[in-house]
């Protein structure tokens, strides 16, 4: 690290700059007391990377648009989330296929279930993962298949993103 970088890096940890044609640069705790120290330094003859040379609005700016970034990734992945859900089952009978759909929806869309190979036993557990895109009120109808070709439907199941999601069926 050259040593410009070490002296910048300690004199703004202790919070107190000597600048010997002036006296000790005053620490006012804000924005406006970091630009004076740079301006110190800057005039002590210590050489002062371009990317510490901007203003406190400059500041502000650079704050509000990683903000706006970062909100803009969380809004894409509430819209489209992939979801762990484990499912339990407690039926006394092999469930062989699962579903989950947005209520609205008449289509119930892939089965949950198709990469397993299997039905699960009763006793047993899967978990799979679930990428659903998230309709506004949250709210789902699931579907479990036995291994005999009848089904059951859970309406109205209000999944959360984010949430760890179970479902037991059965007793």
């Amino acid at each position: 690290m050259p040593a410009d970088s070490f002296q910048l890096c300690f004199a703004a940890k202790t919070e107190s700059v000597t600048n010997n044609q002036e006296g000790p640069a005053q620490d006012t705790g804000h924005a406006a007391g970091a630009e004076e120290k740079v301006t110190a330094l800057a005039r002590a003859g210590v050489a002062i990377p371009a990317i510490l040379a901007i203003t406190t609005e400059e500041v502000v700016m650079i704050r509000a648009i990683v903000l706006a970034i970062c909100c803009s990734f969380a809004i894409v992945s509430a819209v489209h989330a992939e979801e762990q859900i484990r499912v339990e089952n407690n039926s006394g009978r092999d469930i062989c296929e699962f579903y989950i759909s947005a209520h609205a929806e008449n289509d119930w869309g892939d089965d949950l279930f198709a990469n397993l190979d299997r039905c699960i036993h009763h006793g047993e557990y899967a978990e799979v993962t679930w990428s659903e895109t998230a309709n506004e009120d949250l709210v789902y109808d699931v579907r479990y298949v036995f291994r005999n070709g009848e089904d059951s439907v859970f309406e109205n199941q209000v999944i959360r993103p984010g949430r760890v999601v179970v479902f037991v069926f059965g007793r």
